[in-house]
């Protein structure tokens, strides 16, 4: 019979699989690299996405060593979540979405992980919530602060998986060693912090309510998905009549930094969502008919509020009644030498850093 780890370690409420697996390892004074190759030794297990799902073979090995039932780690999974929000089950590869991406390139990740400093220093053992992992969290209910997904010393993303045994816990940056307890922490965004909760009541009732009518869980994130491509295009575009119906309503037009168009919603810092899950709240705030009155008398078209293929939700139905605009199109010669515009040139820059951030 095998023998179980000499010491055991619980799931702390709401601790992600990740977080576990980190807090196993250097409880047994190892490295977490060291843990899983003894685990899963044909199997690079810190390249992959731990969070998602790990197969039932897999967690076997977890189960016969930890004595956690598998049923138990399937929990902390987030795949279940997505299944929800989507209404269907999620891509193998790929991003998913309203899950932060981690952006994996070996061991090393580019973001997708963030954390409470507070939290942490309340802990009395350290651990990562899997809620973290969702993109419109952006701030903690407990101590109404903004959230934080880089070390504030060097710039580094959050990776305790890379940490070593000596390290003892997971509050440490990887790179400068930096203690996340010591951050100086910001205030929240008060509109982003009422859609964190809106979205998270949605996908604990799997339905919403959009101004008298229901609505499924998974049509709710679609609307709200429409609303943040809708406001980062009127982002790119502060002179358009949709930017100044907006503005009429409340919703702040601010100036935007090039990262927020770099790259879709799952790998944007916590910075940019926070604004945009603001704007979205106010956005389902307004009243449909004043909406579509105020877009009418503005001269907007269907047109401008989607980009090519994508439609106007169902939700949105009432937005159909505006007129459509009918363009020719004009031949256009191509050039094999173009020069692109100065944000054009920033943007794909942006994305140039971010991926190859070592």
């Amino acid at each position: 019979m095998t023998e179980r780890w000499a010491i055991p370690i619980s799931f702390l409420p709401q601790e992600s699989t990740y977080s576990w697996l980190i807090r196993t390892a250097l409880a047994h004074g190892c490295d977490p690299l060291a843990l899983t190759g003894f685990l899963w030794p044909d199997w690079r297990a810190w390249t992959t996405d731990l969070d998602r799902e790990i197969s039932e073979d897999r967690l076997s090995a977890l189960t016969r060593y930890s004595g956690i039932p598998i049923k138990r780690f399937q929990q902390s999974f987030l795949i279940s979540d997505v299944s929800l929000i989507t209404g269907m089950p999620p891509p193998k590869h790929g991003t998913w979405p309203w899950i932060l991406a981690l952006g994996t390139r070996n061991r090393t990740y580019r973001g997708g992980l963030q954390i409470c400093p507070k939290c942490l220093s309340d802990d009395e053992y350290p651990y990562f919530r899997r809620h973290w992992r969702f993109a419109w969290h952006t701030a903690c209910y407990r101590h109404s602060i903004r959230l934080i997904d880089r070390c504030p010393s060097c710039d580094s993303p959050i990776e305790p998986h890379r940490l070593e045994a000596h390290n003892g816990h997971l509050v440490s940056c990887v790179r400068c060693q930096f203690d996340y307890r010591n951050i100086e922490c910001q205030p929240h965004n008060k509109h982003a912090l009422d859609f964190q909760n809106l979205a998270d009541q949605v996908l604990k009732h799997r339905q919403a309510i959009y101004w008298n009518q229901l609505v499924l869980g998974h049509d709710w994130f679609a609307l709200c998905r429409f609303i943040i491509a809708l406001t980062r295009r009127v982002l790119r575009r502060p002179l358009s009549k949709l930017t100044a119906v907006l503005k009429d309503f409340g919703i702040d037009v601010y100036e935007p930094n090039v990262s927020l168009f770099s790259h879709q919603l799952e790998m944007l810092s916590v910075t940019n969502r926070e604004r945009l899950m603001a704007a979205t709240f106010k956005f389902l705030n307004i009243n449909p008919d004043q909406l579509l009155q105020s877009l009418d008398a503005a001269g907007v078209s269907q047109n401008s509020l989607t980009e090519w293929k994508v439609s106007i939700p169902p939700t949105l139905h009432f937005l159909t009644q505006l007129d459509i605009c009918h363009r020719s199109r004009r031949s256009i010669e191509i050039h094999t030498k173009v020069p692109r515009s100065k944000r054009a040139v920033l943007i794909a820059w942006h994305r140039v850093r971010r991926n190859t951030r070592s």
